[in-house]
């Protein structure tokens, strides 16, 4: 009976649940997102005024929960945050050479910059804009921009780019270093390379990586695509344009896929910023580093007619000098307008002059030269070079005139030190004396010299003809070779080469003629000379530049 009763409990009591009203699910109210904001802060060199901002800045955010954000300004002294939740957060600013900044703020839709001024603790890096302006262009064989033709003197800086990434204090030692000593005005650098380009079996030691801690330059590395326009415009502040060349080989862009878009990222880099750039070459020496074979040459052709196609920047393809038939090739139906070409550095009869003389067959002796474009002597002889060197200031100084009067507008200083970056630009003991007497001399020329016709003695309208060519006669005096470039107007510059003991020379027409000293571009005399009237050069360092008018 009492069983009984406990189940007729029970199943009344499921009745009455069962009869209940169901009960509504209970609803979640789901909060409004946070409001959020994107974080930008500029670094300024000293107080917050003017375009002074400093690129390459360490920056840190910490937020209310003490984690940290970390980012490195931008070429344009700025970097980005974000977005992040309206809130409290901390930045702490650090950079070489000058104080650390610190401070609090809120976070709001009206307080989403941060300018953070910085003190320095030393002289901070020279902030010296350019005396040149406006991009770059060719005028027939000349370069000009908005200041007028003028004269592209550069230095190899291959890690440039690499020291851009991985340590700025060198790169502005080097670069400082340039520009206070004159003489160039832009820097030839490599956006990518890795792997046996960089193993030199030429080197009297065994082969070994470049001197670069992990000696490569990756695309695939994080920071790479600011670092590209953050090196141009650093490079910019010391009045220096960057000539960039795309592959110093293909290790981290195996497929052609990768290497278009490799050439894309480089291009979309330069966007806004064209009057930093001088030239852009796709290939390092192309014929070993990536472009072999029919094929090879197929694709850099293609590569470097969709390069030229999409930039207003001068476009070269690459150097192929060990054949010149590819050469030839490589250039022909006007895929560039710019040709690069690496010059041979030995010696012969004359000595190392004959390294000097070279770049005067670019547009002459090369076998196609009147399908080649403009051109750049863009790895010549220098101090430390392979296969041979030279640390002469009036060769390496006579070299570049030689190029100008031959009608390239670019023409490359070359050395070890640009190459691996395992010692300074300052290291050569003839470096700086070369630079600052290129400078002054390179004052003292036109700016449109290579667009002036090129010629020499015995050619028809050369200013100048020889007594004595020694390297080829057997003389006791002489000259190794006198090369001209002659203005509409019957202006001209002319360099005389090998000076040995003396030369003889007669004026083909009434002329005066300054005689410039290329170790100081200071005029060593002065003639006035009738049509047909002889005057005598000294030796001197070997080399002198006839300016005429």
């Amino acid at each position: 009976m009492v069983h009984s009763a406990r189940t007729a409990a029970l199943l009344l009591l499921l009745a009455l649940v069962a009869c209940r009203p169901p009960v509504p699910p209970v609803v979640v109210p789901v909060p409004p997102a946070a409001p959020t904001a994107v974080l930008r802060v500029e670094v300024y060199r000293g107080p917050v005024a003017g375009d002074h901002k400093l690129a390459g800045a360490t920056v840190r955010v910490k937020d209310v929960h003490d984690a940290w954000l970390t980012g490195t300004t931008d070429g344009a002294g700025n970097v980005e945050f974000g977005p992040l939740p309206l809130d409290f957060y901390r930045v702490v600013v650090e950079a070489e050479g000058y104080q650390a900044a610190e401070e609090d703020f809120a976070l709001t839709p009206a307080t989403r910059v941060r300018r953070v001024p910085l003190a320095a603790t030393a002289a901070p890096p020279p902030v010296v804009p350019s005396a040149r302006r406006g991009p770059v262009r060719l005028q027939g064989r000349a370069l000009v921009d908005d200041g007028g033709p003028f004269l592209a003197h550069g230095a190899t800086c291959m890690w440039c780019l690499w020291a851009y990434l991985h340590d700025r204090p060198k790169l502005d030692r080097e670069l400082t270093w340039l520009q206070e000593t004159g003489g160039v005005n832009f820097v030839r650098v490599l956006a990518t390379v890795g792997g046996p380009y960089w193993e030199d079996p030429e080197r009297t030691v065994p082969a070994r990586e470049v001197e670069l801690p992990d000696g490569v330059i990756d695309p695939g590395e994080a920071g790479f695509d600011q670092a590209l326009r953050g090196f141009a415009d650093l490079a910019w502040t010391y009045g220096l344009r960057t000539e960039w060349t795309i592959f110093g080989g293909i290790n981290y862009t195996p497929t052609r896929e990768s290497r278009q878009r490799l050439v894309d990222r480089v291009l979309a880099s330069t966007v806004g910023r064209e009057p930093a750039i001088i030239l852009i070459e796709l290939a390092n020496e192309g014929y070993h580093t990536g472009f072999e074979g029919p094929e090879g040459l197929a694709e850099l052709r293609g590569l470097t007619r969709y390069a030229n196609d999409h930039t207003t920047i001068p476009v070269a393809a690459s150097s192929f000098h060990e054949d010149l038939t590819d050469h030839c090739a490589l250039y022909q139906g006007g895929v560039a307008n710019v040709g690069t070409y690496h010059f041979d550095r030995s010696s012969g009869v004359e000595g190392s002059w004959r390294a000097v003389r070279q770049p005067w067959g670019y547009n002459g002796e090369i076998g196609c030269a009147e399908a080649l474009p403009t051109g750049s002597d863009n790895e010549p002889i220098g101090p430390g070079s392979s296969v041979a060197s030279e640390s002469d200031p009036t060769k390496l100084i006579a070299a570049r005139i030689v190029a100008h009067v031959a009608g390239l507008p670019y023409s490359v200083l070359h050395t070890d030190a640009g190459v691996r970056g395992d010692r300074p630009f300052a290291s050569h003991p003839t470096l700086a004396r070369t630079l600052r007497g290129l400078a002054a001399l390179t004052a003292q020329l036109p700016g449109d010299l290579p667009a002036w016709t090129r010629t020499r003695p015995g050619l028809g309208g050369c200013p100048w003809q020889t007594d004595q060519f020694w390297a080829d006669d057997g003389a006791d005096h002489g000259v190794v070779r006198l090369y001209a470039a002659v203005a509409p107007d019957r202006r001209s510059v002319a360099v005389a080469l090998g000076v040995r003991r003396y030369v003889d020379l007669r004026a083909e027409w009434a002329m005066t003629v300054d005689v410039l000293d290329p170790l100081t571009g200071a005029v060593a005399q002065t003639r006035q000379l009738a049509a047909g009237q002889s005057f005598r050069l000294e030796e001197g360092s070997g080399a002198w530049v006839l300016r005429t008018r």
